[in-house]
């Protein structure tokens, strides 16, 4: 998938060894998005909402503001 026209964030674990944060990089380089953001959530692995979850309430809260 090329390009998608809405705003993009992918919330990505770095230990995360179902979906290899090297594939997530990789597909954020790629796409063409109005705007994209990658955020690394740095003690998670594949569920950061569960092992990060004040971050990715921030994340979601600033995603929301903007």
């Amino acid at each position: 998938m090329p390009r998608i026209d809405v705003p993009i964030v992918i919330a990505q674990g770095r230990s995360d060894q179902v979906a290899p944060g090297e594939a997530a990089q990789r597909f954020h380089d790629s796409l063409m998005a109005p705007s994209k953001q990658l955020v690394w959530f740095d003690r998670s692995a594949h569920t950061p909402h569960l092992e990060e979850p004040g971050k990715f309430r921030d994340l979601l809260m600033n995603v929301r503001a903007s």
